[in-house]
Formats: C-alpha cells, sequence, structure tokens
C-alpha cells in the first residue's frame, strides 16, 4: 500500500486488497483455533496475555471486514482522503499481527 501511496499504481493496490482478502479468511479460522485451543488447553483462563491476544484477534476481524467494505463500495481509484484511511487501517492490521505473534511467542516460551 505504502508503494501505491507514492507511485499510484493500481497494481499496488489491487495486490494490497488481495492480501487484506486473503488474511481476512484465514483470520476467522485462525482465531476460531485459537479459541478453542484456549478455551481446552488453558481451560478458558482470564489471564492478561490472553485478553490481550483476544481483543486484538476480534478488533483484526473488524477492521479487514471494514477495510474490506470500503474498497467494495468505494472501487479505485478512491478518493484521497479514502486512500489514507484505507492505507491507516492496512498499518494497524500490521501491528496487531505483530502484537498477536508477540504475545504468542510469550505464550509459547513460559
Amino acid at each position: 500500500m505504502i508503494l501505491h501511496l507514492f507511485t499510484h499504481r493500481n497494481c499496488f493496490e489491487l495486490a494490497t486488497f488481495i492480501s487484506l482478502l486473503a488474511g481476512a479468511l484465514v483470520l476467522i479460522p485462525t482465531t476460531v483455533s485459537g479459541w478453542l485451543t484456549w478455551k481446552g488447553h488453558y481451560k478458558g483462563m482470564r489471564g492478561k496475555m490472553f485478553l490481550y491476544k483476544i481483543r486484538v484477534a476480534l478488533g483484526m476481524i473488524v477492521l479487514s471486514f471494514a477495510l474490506i467494505l470500503i474498497r467494495v463500495l468505494f472501487p479505485p481509484p478512491l478518493d484521497p482522503a479514502w486512500v489514507w484511511i484505507y492505507a491507516a487501517g492496512i498499518l494497524l492490521l500490521m501491528v496487531g499481527a505483530m502484537v498477536e505473534g508477540f504475545y504468542g511467542g510469550r505464550l509459547n516460551h513460559r
């Protein structure tokens, strides 16, 4: 998406959208799998780490589908304001993935 912001080539925006679709589709079974593992293996223990991971995962699902909806309702070429909102949402999803990985790593190494 950063390349699209600076070059204004639609191929970069399309690649971002396809990655967003794939990520959103994979995020649902991943979240369900994590939920089932948390309930089964950890007996639903309400530790801070688990609550952070659950909140981040749910936030990522909501944000992913909101971004997909924006892209579908306002197809390219997007208004410049929407492009920056779309890019900020993609950046937030990347940060969310890093947070999930960080807490997942801490969980596995305890």
